[in-house]
């Protein structure tokens, strides 16, 4: 006797399962790469920031910028050179501003020098 019952064959779903298994698996390394570029991106953006306050300070009030506090992302890294410098016939003096993420990954550098007073 045969009935009339409409349906899918457990093979059929099993197949179709497989079958969406095998595209997830290939579209979820896809997803990791995207996520740490956006935040490679996102590092890159906030380092950018920070380097033109940095500038800024240093600049505006010729004091020391590393004296200050700084809200930096967890595992960051600032350091400050001062070198003196002649420029042109003038003197003055070199600072360069370095900024590491984390696992010690370069994020930005910045140079500016200033003419001695």
């Amino acid at each position: 006797m045969r009935s009339n019952a409409s349906g899918f064959t457990i093979l059929e779903v099993l197949v179709a399962f497989v079958i969406m298994a095998l595209v997830v698996s290939m579209l979820l390394p896809g997803q990791g790469d995207m996520f740490a570029r956006a935040q490679r991106s996102n590092e890159q953006l906030l380092a950018g920031d920070v380097m033109q306050s940095l500038v800024a300070l240093e600049r505006a009030t010729g004091m020391d910028a590393s004296e200050r506090t700084l809200d930096l992302p967890l595992g960051w890294q600032m350091s400050r050179t001062v070198r003196p410098q002649v420029f042109h016939d003038v003197s003055g003096t070199t600072v360069t501003f370095t900024l590491h993420g984390q696992y010690q990954r370069l994020l930005a550098e910045r140079t500016i020098w200033t003419p001695s007073q």
